[in-house]
């Protein structure tokens, strides 16, 4: 599976990733959505559809890449503090895959243990999901909000206004670069079109929504489609970083 990173070593390659492939994957939702309607309620949405399982994928490579960034932090800057930083970020992929997928449930169909049952009040086929975000909101909404912040702020504004030329700060390995800005700006357009719902609209959106002042072609179920540009931003931060570390 490491071999599928190597294959990846120059930028002409990463280009695909960081700007044609947001742009992509939005037009795809938007022709399935106008043209194959029922096609893309069925197979696009829901816990089984393929944002969300796209959105698993997504995560699974950038895990793979966040651990050879973290052997080449060792091997290449030495430094402590920026390993501890992607150490914990690797984790939050992991995290944020496995609970995606509900740790395999979501596949495998098995019921989930007496903890899940005791705590988890989200159920699937009359069985607890196997996750911790449904338990408290110190697993998701808290998290989730310092993330949609990273993504939205970082990606949007820090390409233009902070000056990452000195390879010697921390910053230059922390802060976004230009690379983020396509899945951040789209990550942006549905996260605002997600709270117009709330103001213009009725019902759950991907479900029953009805709205006189937002085209059809632009009702979806917001929530994993945010989720799916989330993960490809965090893919391509650290894709990004890596090339930056294999360059030295």
């Amino acid at each position: 599976m490491f071999q599928i990173i190597k294959n990846f070593k120059s930028y002409n390659s990463f280009t695909f990733f960081w700007l044609y492939l947001p742009i992509l994957i939005f037009l795809i939702l938007l022709v399935f959505k106008h043209f194959y309607t029922e096609l893309f309620f069925n197979f696009f949405q829901g816990e089984d559809g393929l944002i969300e399982n796209g959105t698993f994928a997504i995560l699974f490579f950038a895990t793979l890449i966040s651990f050879s960034t973290l052997n080449l932090i060792k091997q290449k800057i030495k430094k402590k503090n920026l390993f501890i930083i992607y150490f914990f970020f690797t984790l939050g992929l992991i995290y944020f895959g496995g609970e995606e997928i509900n740790w395999g449930q979501h596949w495998f169909h098995w019921e989930a243990n007496n903890f899940f049952d005791k705590y988890n009040d989200q159920y699937i086929n009359d069985t607890s999901e196997t996750n911790f975000h449904n338990i408290s909101s110190w697993f998701d909404q808290k998290p989730r909000i310092l993330l949609t912040i990273f993504v939205l702020v970082g990606g949007v504004f820090c390409p233009f206004f902070s000056k990452n030329s000195n390879k010697e700060k921390l910053k230059y390995w922390i802060l976004p670069n230009i690379y983020c800005f396509p899945a951040s700006i789209i990550c942006l357009f549905f996260y605002l079109l997600d709270n117009s719902y709330k103001i213009l609209c009725y019902g759950k959106p991907g479900i029953d929504i009805t709205c006189k002042h937002i085209p059809v072609l632009l009702l979806f179920r917001t929530s994993e489609i945010i989720e799916l540009y989330i993960a490809l931003f965090l893919f391509i931060y650290i894709f990004s970083i890596n090339l930056r570390l294999k360059k030295i």
